[in-house]
């Protein structure tokens, strides 16, 4: 290529050329390089009114690319059977709690539904999880602890339960900063039911 273009006779011919089209644009590229110029000059200081800078009719912008906005997950109503277990194991905390401390805490307990989720948890949804609630196909109600590596037990009257509730729930009031005096323990109920009765 570099040889064809230094012959002199097509250097010649091309540079000719090359005049002839700059020489009869002339006109035109200085008023699109002042146009521009111009133009960036205002933006920078945030005017550009549309009577000073006028752009040609044919120029076309760019489309604007849209940047993905992070939807925020959506929260839901929890059904009437999420509520009665969020509820028992809120009640069922205030009395198996024996530290006024404690007591007060179980004020701090919330719920959050999503479309594929119900999870209970104290201040904070993630670091603060109590149980996250499951129904499996069997229709068996499930309770799953992420406070406790993950342990899931059935959704039914039971000393276990209760155990899970209570360290659950005390294992993040402390992680959260919260000292309470002395260590919960759990009630005995004299005289109760032996077994387990469901919901």
């Amino acid at each position: 290529m570099s040889r064809v273009l230094g012959r002199p006779e097509v250097g010649s011919k091309i540079s000719k050329l090359t005049q002839k089209i700059v020489d009869s644009n002339r006109d035109v590229v200085r008023t699109a390089m002042e146009a521009f110029v111009a133009q960036e000059a205002l933006a920078r200081f945030g005017y550009a009114p549309k009577d000073v800078v006028r752009a040609s009719p044919e120029r076309v912008e760019p489309a604007a690319v849209p940047v993905p906005v992070e939807s925020p997950v959506e929260e839901l109503s929890p059904s009437t059977g999420e509520m009665q277990i969020f509820n028992y194991a809120r009640n069922r905390l205030f009395y198996l709690v024996r530290n006024d401390v404690l007591f007060q805490e179980v004020e701090n307990i919330n719920f959050k539904k999503t479309k594929t989720s119900f999870r209970a948890y104290y201040t904070k949804p993630n670091s603060g999880s109590l149980f996250d609630y499951r129904e499996h196909k069997d229709g068996r109600k499930m309770l799953q602890f992420p406070a406790l590596g993950g342990e899931e037990i059935e959704y039914v009257f039971s000393a276990d339960l209760d155990d899970r509730l209570l360290k659950a729930f005390t294992m993040r009031v402390a992680a959260a900063g919260v000292s309470f005096e002395s260590s919960p323990v759990l009630r005995t109920i004299k005289g109760g039911q032996a077994g387990k009765s469901t919901l």
